[in-house]
């Protein structure tokens, strides 16, 4: 995921070509995304949900609803 010069937020780049990079889609979510697979990204709302969504679609899953200040845990790198 990056910012491309110019633009206003994250895509998600496919560089499997690193010559011929192309953009998979935009990542418009309120935290820092992290990727499930090739073609989905997970993150926390500001409700403290944890979504996940392909990035063809608009469509957005709830994972884990957060009942409490610390309902799950979402290990990150150190």
């Amino acid at each position: 995921m990056v910012s491309l010069r110019g633009g206003t937020g994250l895509v998600a780049r496919d560089i499997t070509d690193i010559n011929h990079p192309s953009t998979i889609g935009t990542v418009d979510v309120s935290s820092q995304p992290k990727f499930v697979n090739a073609s989905e990204v997970s993150y926390v709302d500001q409700n403290g949900n944890l979504l996940r969504f392909a990035f063809g679609g608009s469509s957005r899953t709830i994972v884990a609803a957060c009942a409490s200040l610390f309902d799950w845990s979402w290990p990150h790198a150190a």
